[in-house]
């Protein structure tokens, strides 16, 4: 399986050499971007990574070709998942459960840890508004 792990995509500091002169669309950030079978988003206690141009043009790109995103995060001390369907996990805990539950009742049940301020904090965030390291890429990405 391969996923996307944008910490190690492009050295911020370095960006327009990284991407090149024509915009990320036609970079090698974005053809390996498309390669990636699905995206993890990892939540931050303050939801920083939601706030991130960067972060937020890889969710719309994964979004975009109908890819799987999975939101994760260890707040309140526990480690938790938001995924659209049941995880290997999920369907793990299914087949050794005595009572007979679907993948899907383990999936809701870890889902309901899943932090609502975290959630909160993706849906009111606005692409537009978020913040960049610097001012060129925000003209990059636009």
């Amino acid at each position: 399986v391969l996923y996307w792990v944008c910490a190690y995509a492009n050295n911020q500091t370095r960006i327009a050499h990284e991407l090149g002169t024509e915009g990320p669309l036609n970079s090698p950030f974005f053809k390996a971007l498309g390669l990636a079978q699905g995206a993890v988003l990892v939540m931050d206690s303050g939801a920083e990574v939601v706030r991130r141009m960067w972060c937020g043009f890889e969710n719309v790109v994964i979004a975009s070709q109908g890819k799987p995103l999975v939101l994760v995060t260890s707040l309140r001390w526990k480690a938790t998942a938001l995924a659209a369907d049941p995880t290997p996990a999920d369907i793990a805990k299914a087949k050794r459960s005595y009572i007979g539950f679907p993948a899907q009742q383990f999936h809701a049940a870890r889902q309901s840890d899943f932090p609502g301020e975290s959630l909160q904090a993706m849906l009111v965030t606005k692409l537009e508004n978020a913040e960049t390291a610097l001012p060129e890429d925000r003209r990059m990405i636009s």
